[in-house]
């Protein structure tokens, strides 16, 4: 394979160089998701507030027994207290936390595969592997891949696999979370939570954006 430039690049030095950019694309997706919804509570809280309302009232409610289903179905998301807590709540309290996480997700789950998108793009011209034919359409299919296994997996390990993801929580909370100084339980297994259930199929994410790219990368060179 060769840049724009004709320089030569082989395809071990194209995955490193995809690879390289996709990292940076992944923290620049983070920091665009939590720009974003930090931007939206500050400049226009009660715009945000209002359209939480309206989805609660509108959307979630009418649905409520089906949004109810589906939190039911991922237990290892919410945890034991979680549901509980939740399962005491009013329909109004249970329309209007579904709704805020609704949005809030929304918000965030937008900025975030925009900013992967052009950072991503923006890091591949930089490292010289050159643009590729209708590359914002490819980036945006690799990027909506990188969201699509990531909940793929999400929903696997809440509904096929809540065994096994959850002996591999116990196993993060007693083996690796304690070896690094978290010696309340709790705490131990909260941040087991967080590693196992987003950042495990975030990284297999990630494999799935990588591998769609270096071939859109492979096919460009080859019809050159």
């Amino acid at each position: 394979m060769s840049t724009e430039n004709g320089t030569k690049i082989k395809p071990g030095t194209r995955r490193a160089y995809i690879s390289a950019g996709r990292f940076v694309a992944e923290a620049g997706s983070i920091a665009t998701s939590f720009g974003a919804i930090y931007a939206a509570e500050k400049l226009a809280p009660h715009q945000v507030e209002d359209f939480k309302n309206y989805v609660a009232k509108r959307i979630v409610k009418p649905r409520l027994a089906m949004f109810e289903t589906v939190a039911d179905a991922m237990p290892t998301l919410e945890g034991e207290e979680g549901q509980d807590e939740r399962r005491q709540m009013t329909p109004d309290e249970k329309a209007k936390q579904f709704a805020s996480a609704l949005v809030d997700f929304s918000i965030m789950g937008t900025a975030g595969i925009l900013g992967q998108v052009a950072i991503q793009k923006l890091c591949n011209h930089k490292l010289g592997l050159g643009k590729l034919e209708n590359e914002n359409s490819k980036m945006m299919m690799a990027a909506l891949a990188d969201r699509g296994v990531q909940l793929g997996a999400i929903g696997m390990m809440n509904t096929m696999a809540v065994q096994p993801t959850q002996a591999l929580q116990e196993t993060v909370a007693k083996n690796v979370m304690k070896k690094i100084g978290v010696k309340d339980d709790d705490d131990a297994m909260s941040r087991a939570k967080y590693l196992v259930n987003w950042q495990l199929p975030n990284a297999l994410g990630m494999v799935g954006s990588l591998l769609m790219q270096d071939r859109y990368y492979a096919q460009h060179y080859n019809h050159r």
